[in-house]
C-alpha cells in the first residue's frame, strides 16, 4: 500500500492547490459531517481533512450537524506489525445506520503520509449518492469484513457488602460486540483477603465471582461509549475463623442477579478507560458467626441485601 500512497498524497496538495470550481453532476450534493479523533502530533486535524475534501470535490461540504446527510467518523490508529498505521473510517446516515466501513494501511512510520489517502476516499464517499455510497461501501468493505468487537478489560474493583462493609481486588473481564448494539461480557472478580472483626472473634474472608452479562449500547461515539447490562454471578466465598474460633472454616455458594452501567472513554488507539458500577442481589444471604465460650452465636458478618462494586481500569477493544 506504501507506493498507492505516495501517489494519492501529491494527488490531494495538488488539487488543494489548485483549487479551481468544477460543476457537480448532483443538483443536490451530499453534505457531510466530520467526527474525527485526533491523532498524535503532525498527523492529519480534522481542519485539514475538512479543507482538502472540500478542495478536491470544490464545493463546501461539512456544515451543521442538523442538517448533513451522512455523518462521517474517522480515527488513525498503530496497525499490526508489519504495518505502521491504519485509517478507519465509517459512514452513517443521519438515522445513526451504518452504511459501511472503510479502512486504510500504510507502511510509511510518519502518520502525516496517510493524510492524502484519508481525504481521497472522504471525498469518495461524500460525493456519492446515499444509495451510491451503500453501494460503494459495501463492496470494497463488506460489513461483515468488520462484523464483531472484542475487548479484553482489566480493573481494581471494590465491593460493598459482599464479605465486610468494603473489599478490594482484581476484575478480568472479555467482551464480545458484533453488529448490533449489544455486548455479551463475561468477567471474573476475585476478592483474596478481607478480615472482618467481631467482638471476641472474627473470620478472614476470601471470595470469587464469575458473571455472564448482556449490555445494551445507550452511547457509542468515537471517544466516549456508555451502556447498561443485566447478568448473573455465581461463585462462592470461604471463611475461615479468627481468634476464639480460629479451627472453622466455612464455604459458600454465591449467586446474584446484577445491574451494570458502565463508561468508557478513549485514551488512545484501541486502549480505553472504563468506570463500572455493578449493583447485585444475592439470591441467598448468608450470616457467618461464631459460638463464644458459653455457646452462644456471635453473629460476624451478614451479607447485604444488595451489594454495589465499583471497578476503574483499562479495556483494550479491538476489530475483526
Amino acid at each position: 500500500m506504501g507506493g498507492s500512497l505516495a501517489i494519492l498524497q501529491p494527488l490531494v496538495v495538488a488539487v488543494v492547490a489548485a483549487a479551481e470550481p468544477s460543476v457537480a453532476s448532483d443538483p443536490s450534493p451530499m453534505t457531510a459531517v466530520l467526527d474525527w479523533e485526533e491523532g498524535p502530533p503532525g498527523c492529519p486535524s480534522a481542519g485539514w481533512l475538512q479543507h482538502a475534501v472540500e478542495a478536491v470535490l470544490a464545493r463546501p461540504v461539512f456544515g451543521a450537524p442538523g442538517a448533513a446527510d451522512v455523518r462521517l467518523s474517522g480515527r488513525l490508529e498503530p496497525a499490526p506489525p508489519p504495518h505502521a498505521w491504519r485509517a478507519v473510517l465509517s459512514m452513517r446516515d443521519p438515522s445513526g445506520r451504518r452504511l459501511g466501513v472503510r479502512e486504510i494501511i500504510a507502511d510509511e512510520p510518519d502518520c502525516a503520509a496517510l493524510g492524502g489517502a484519508v481525504a481521497l476516499v472522504l471525498a469518495m464517499m461524500v460525493d456519492l449518492s446515499a444509495e451510491e455510497a451503500e453501494l460503494y461501501l459495501a463492496g470494497t468493505a463488506p460489513e461483515s469484513a468488520v462484523p464483531w468487537n472484542v475487548s479484553v478489560e482489566l480493573s481494581a474493583s471494590s465491593a460493598h457488602g459482599l464479605v465486610g462493609d468494603v473489599a478490594f481486588g482484581p476484575r478480568l473481564g472479555f467482551g464480545f460486540e458484533p453488529p448490533a448494539p449489544l455486548r455479551l461480557l463475561v468477567d471474573l472478580s476475585v476478592i483474596p483477603a478481607s478480615t472482618v472483626e467481631s467482638d471476641g472473634g472474627g473470620a478472614l474472608f476470601s471470595a470469587g465471582l464469575a458473571g455472564l452479562h448482556l449490555c445494551a449500547r445507550l452511547w457509542s461515539g468515537d471517544r466516549l461509549r456508555s451502556g447498561l447490562c443485566g447478568g448473573v454471578q455465581g461463585g462462592w466465598v470461604y471463611a475461615e475463623g479468627r481468634g476464639l474460633d480460629t479451627a472453622a472454616s466455612a464455604t459458600r455458594a454465591l449467586a446474584q442477579v446484577a445491574v451494570r452501567a458502565e463508561l468508557l472513554v478513549r485514551l488512545y488507539g484501541p486502549l480505553w478507560g472504563q468506570l463500572i458500577v455493578d449493583g447485585s442481589v444475592p439470591v441467598i444471604r448468608h450470616d457467618f458467626y461464631f459460638l463464644d465460650p458459653r455457646d452462644r452465636r456471635r453473629t460476624i458478618y451478614g451479607m447485604w441485601p444488595v451489594i454495589p462494586m465499583i471497578s476503574l481500569g483499562l479495556a483494550w477493544r479491538l476489530d475483526l
